[in-house]
């Protein structure tokens, strides 16, 4: 099966992974991009293969030869741009976050069958120390703690939109924590989520050297303008019924290094994650560690190499486009997907109107 990519908008993260995974595989016959940036047009033109380049993006998503559209454009965009491709019979790899609200949220539910066509990018769910996790989940007992962290000491991004409430959605818990929340999802199978409360400040995003300068690329160098309109850093408490989740997310911090990390107890052992997702190069870890003890015997420590975080990305998209070429309906990670989207708009919700939910103890 010959397949057919158009790619909608062409900063970093098309120019970092999309365009050098679409470009060099074989099962790709037809690349076509759009980006209302002239500049980043004349980029991708000199750096990558491109088939054809479109001059607005619904010209591309009604294109016959395009069987896949990537979306990866400012945030306030997707849910329009998906629901206009599916509505066109195409498959959809959408970058996070699907949508930015509630409504967006309701307008996607009602492609009902069409949904099966849609794919969420979450790559982190495919590192290899997360499914490490996954794996020995099971041998712990019943959870009823657990704690996900994903913390920046320099890393708020530098494409202006990301700031920008009206175009982000949000700052470090619509960002970071569409990644945190569906792997701790992920790991517990998708719990029924009863309550859930956030504290979001906003302390650096103003401060120049707090901006990530690994994130930077040509295309970004003339958005330099920071808008302090969002968070960038949040405190989340979520209950299910059997379990408490502490999340804690920044873009910015007094730390030195980045890490994310991942503590799960359970009634007969624990498992503890050190790693660090995305791109970030302002490490300390050259592997990441496993801490996994049960029944109160000698703890056993997992090294695991940390490989470039495009390799996670690619087997990500791999995997997708396999499931296109077998006509295999990926409605289950939509849905899963569809409720880590709904609790980050609940928790923006509530902030913004002062609410607290009710914590019930069962």
């Amino acid at each position: 099966m010959s397949i057919g990519i158009g790619i909608i908008g062409l900063g970093w993260i098309s120019q970092k992974i999309h365009l050098p995974f679409f470009t060099n595989n074989s099962d790709i016959d037809f690349v076509g991009v759009f980006d209302i940036d002239d500049f980043k047009v004349n980029e991708v033109k000199k750096n990558f293969k491109i088939n054809q380049v479109f001059n607005t993006y619904d010209s591309l998503i009604k294109c016959k030869k395009i069987n896949i559209v990537v979306i990866a454009t400012p945030n306030h965009l997707h849910q329009t741009q998906i629901n206009e491709a599916i509505i066109n019979n195409k498959y959809v790899f959408s970058e996070k976050p699907l949508c930015i609200n509630g409504l967006e949220l309701e307008n996607l539910k009602a492609l009902e069958s069409h949904l099966g066509n849609l794919f969420p990018l979450l790559p982190s769910r495919y590192t290899q120390e997360v499914n490490k996790v996954k794996e020995l989940i099971g041998t712990i007992g019943d959870i009823y703690k657990v704690k996900g962290t994903w913390n920046r000491g320099n890393g708020i991004p530098t494409s202006s939109w990301f700031t920008n409430k009206n175009k982000s959605g949000g700052g470090v818990l619509i960002d970071l924590g569409s990644h945190i929340i569906d792997v701790i999802f992920y790991l517990l199978d998708f719990p029924d989520i009863l309550n859930s409360n956030s504290f979001l400040s906003n302390n650096f995003l103003n401060q120049n050297e707090k901006k990530a300068n690994w994130h930077e690329s040509n295309t970004d160098k003339k958005n330099t303008r920071i808008s302090d309109s969002v968070e960038d850093n949040a405190q989340v408490f979520l209950k299910s019924r059997d379990m408490s989740i502490y999340i804690d997310l920044s873009w910015a911090s007094v730390r030195k290094y980045d890490e994310s990390t991942f503590e799960i107890h359970g009634t007969k052992g624990s498992i503890i994650m050190k790693t660090l997702f995305g791109f970030s190069r302002n490490r300390y870890l050259d592997n990441s560690t496993i801490v996994y003890e049960v029944d109160q015997k000698e703890e056993i420590v997992i090294q695991m190499k940390n490989n470039n975080p495009s390799s996670y990305y690619f087997e990500m998209l791999e995997n997708n486009l396999a499931k296109v070429k077998r006509k295999e309906s990926n409605i289950d990670y939509v849905k899963n997907a569809f409720k880590t989207i709904d609790i980050i708009d609940r928790l923006y919700t509530n902030q913004n109107l002062g609410i607290n939910e009710e914590v019930y103890y069962v």
